[in-house]
């Protein structure tokens, strides 16, 4: 499914990333792959798990489109602490 694999794809890149260059504001995902998906579009909104100063953000991944009229989602969702995994 193109739409899954785009959302793994773009989890994989957020959960990768230093924990304080994570973006504040929603951001569009800009994949080539959107192009094969009618109507193709995706969003990446990082958001603070618990308090601002907890060290843990929520990553949300939604990638949409359309399919013979009827809308379409996949939506992924992760935390990241600053440290990384286990730590």
């Amino acid at each position: 499914d193109i739409g899954l694999s785009i959302a793994v794809e773009q989890m994989e890149i957020y959960r990768a990333m230093d924990f304080n260059l994570l973006p504040d504001a929603p951001v569009s995902v800009s994949d080539p792959d959107l192009v094969k998906l009618p109507d193709g579009s995706g969003t990446v909104t990082v958001t603070d798990y618990g308090s601002a100063d907890s060290g843990i953000k929520q990553v949300l991944v939604e990638i949409e489109w359309d399919d013979k009229g009827a809308s379409r989602v996949v939506s992924l969702d992760s935390l990241v602490t600053n440290g990384g995994v286990g730590k």
